[in-house]
């Protein structure tokens, strides 16, 4: 991650990187419509990166919290 980043934006980048890295060591925590889009040219990390491009602030931060807060009801 880029150093020049403002404070702001760090609090943006850490969980996508983090569902990132998570989906990329298990693609099954993704709805199953979207690993079925990994087929052909279309490579898992593409595949990833377009979920998570496509989510809300919101539902990035309530994803990321279900994946890494233990106390986080699911």
């Amino acid at each position: 991650m880029s150093e020049s980043l403002p404070p702001a934006n760090i609090g943006i980048c850490l969980p996508r990187r983090g569902l990132f890295e998570a989906y990329m060591e298990d693609p099954r925590l993704m709805p199953p419509h979207i690993v079925g889009r990994a087929v052909g040219e279309t490579s898992m990390p593409r595949v990833i990166a377009d979920y998570i491009a496509g989510m809300t602030d919101r539902f990035a931060f309530e994803e990321y919290a279900k994946l890494y807060d233990p106390f986080e009801k699911v």
